[in-house]
């Protein structure tokens, strides 16, 4: 028996990383279902409710941004669990504040286990433990957030119907206690009980070994790297586009006439094709290229915001459900997967870090908006439309940024006269 669970740990690693995504994953992206509730529970406007998101946001753009270092500092393990109890002390806050502010503090320690126990702290430790499939296995294990955010905007949603959103916050909150549990299973990496990456030992192809060999830039020379800025700002603006119709796709629902369970029904419904979506989109990186991935996800992003902008018809909103959840997997399938092509090895991690942290911060600016609009023009739907016509304008800005780091990277390999037999 210890033979056999030592020969398939790294799938034992993979199944619980799947579990933890399940959880804070559908926490973060079923969020949403409490717009409504909270805010005619407290009395409040959404506009001033979603202030509330500014400490989820910042908290979340520095956890993210300082996840190379804390990972190194304190180990995937200890630092995954720290945020895990972060989380449920978050939930816990937010089910029994009697205001905004204790909404706010709740939110912003949410934030703080951003880094560890989403994509960044993700892709780092499958790095560790997968040196093969490893588009495959983020794709899989990415798919959890979409299953665990359909299965807590279905299951959530009736609870809130129910016995009231604090009773829910207060259930959720016992979760992410659960799945730390199962964290004293894990070891930062293989080396550690003697145990190779998966997949170090595979056949690998010319081209395979020729980015192996591309190590990149240290961090140091990164910063002077133009292409570091234009990835940063690309990523800014196409996760504010896509978090514009993922924040407020419940309440929009509802505005439009839809019931609370079927307005649930709509969120559930996308982060299960998002489940699916990730694991397709993971195969399609490892036999084409992330960056075809990337060029996917604005595409079909642009045209599901653009039909979801009008919701009157029931079929045509699956639909742009559909096509929109393609979309969603920019911020957390896409952009991670080609860090390591366009920077290489000794960039990629703090630049994860980096573009993970830019997505929080789309999070952050992009709430507050679309909130204040609505309480200005009364609807979410001119911003889906802006939305949608901004991420067909950011394609080229991608084609650009892939040429760049193609003509980087392969002047890097001339100079070193790196060869392949």
């Amino acid at each position: 028996m210890k033979t056999l669970v030592r020969k398939h740990y790294h799938w034992l690693v993979a199944a619980i990383i799947f579990c933890e995504m399940f959880v804070y994953g559908g926490i973060v992206t079923s969020i949403s279902i409490y717009t409504i509730p909270i805010t005619e529970g407290l009395s409040v406007d959404r506009g001033p409710f979603t202030l509330t998101e500014i400490p989820y946001g910042v908290l979340s753009f520095i956890s993210a941004m300082g996840t190379g270092w804390l990972l190194r500092k304190f180990g995937y393990k200890t630092l995954t669990i720290g945020s895990l109890m972060l989380t449920s002390a978050g939930l816990m806050i937010m089910g029994v504040s009697p205001d905004l502010v204790g909404q706010g503090i709740g939110r912003g320690l949410i934030g703080l286990g951003y880094g560890a126990c989403f994509t960044a702290g993700c892709v780092w430790i499958i790095k560790q433990w997968f040196h093969g499939r490893q588009g495959l296995v983020v794709g899989a294990v990415s798919m959890a957030s979409g299953f665990g955010g359909s299965a807590m905007s279905f299951v959530f949603s009736r609870v809130i119907v129910k016995f009231g959103w604090r009773t829910a916050l207060l259930i959720e909150g016992t979760l992410p206690i659960a799945i730390a549990f199962l964290y004293l299973l894990i070891y930062n990496a293989p080396e550690k009980i003697g145990l190779l990456p998966y997949g170090k030992m595979e056949k690998v192809t010319k081209k395979m070994r020729q980015e192996s060999n591309w190590e990149g830039f240290s961090m140091k020379e990164q910063y002077r790297n133009p292409l570091l800025y234009i990835m940063c700002a690309a990523t800014l603006l196409s996760a504010m586009c896509v978090y514009a119709t993922h924040t407020v796709l419940n309440p929009h629902f509802q505005d439009n006439g839809y019931s609370q369970t079927a307005a649930a029904s709509y969120s559930s419904m996308l982060m299960l094709i998002v489940a699916f979506v990730k694991l397709l989109l993971g195969w399609i990186s490892d036999r084409y290229g992330a960056k075809l991935v990337a060029l996917m996800c604005l595409g079909c992003a642009a045209v599901g915001q653009w039909m979801l902008s009008d919701v009157s018809n029931p079929v045509l909103s699956y639909i742009g459900v559909g096509l929109f959840a393609v979309g969603l997997c920019l911020t957390s399938i896409a952009i991670p997967l080609i860090a390591f092509p366009l920077f290489g090895y000794w960039g990629s991690a703090e630049v994860n870090g980096i573009v993970v942290g830019m997505a929080s911060l789309a999070h952050l600016i992009t709430a507050p908006i679309c909130n204040f609009i609505f309480d200005y023009i009364g609807s979410y739907s001119p911003s889906f439309r802006v939305a949608a016509i901004l991420e067909v304008c950011l394609i080229p800005v991608y084609l650009i940024m892939f040429a760049m780091a193609d003509k980087q990277r392969k002047k890097e390999l001339d100079r070193k006269n790196i060869g392949c037999p």
